[in-house]
């Protein structure tokens, strides 16, 4: 990043993939901030196996926090899964990452 144009190259933050790569989360999204165009939320264990949204290791209510209270961010954010059990019935994770997102008031 730090040999890009922040002016030109924007940066799409996927939740998962940071802490899968060994980031901390938040303080990656601080660092980055203001390249923030576009937010995927997605969870996984400590073992690197995606998980439902709010069954993994991210911290998805400190992500929407940050993103609302800390920078102001207004842009889409966008729920995303792909564990094992959302390939088997994706209506179902659908269901269920959507209710989490609720039960943390969104």
């Amino acid at each position: 990043m730090e040999l890009t144009d922040p002016e030109a190259v924007g940066w799409n933050p996927d939740t998962g993939h940071i802490v899968r790569g060994g980031q901390n989360l938040l303080d990656t999204l601080r660092t980055f901030a203001r390249r923030i165009r576009h937010v995927h939320l997605k969870d996984a264990d400590s073992g690197n196996h995606w998980q439902p949204l709010g069954k993994g290791i991210c911290d998805i209510a400190a992500v929407l926090d940050f993103l609302e209270n800390e920078l102001g961010y207004d842009g889409w954010v966008v729920g995303e899964e792909e564990s094992a059990d959302a390939v088997k019935d994706q209506i179902a994770a659908i269901r269920g990452n959507r209710d989490h997102l609720r039960s943390l008031g969104y």
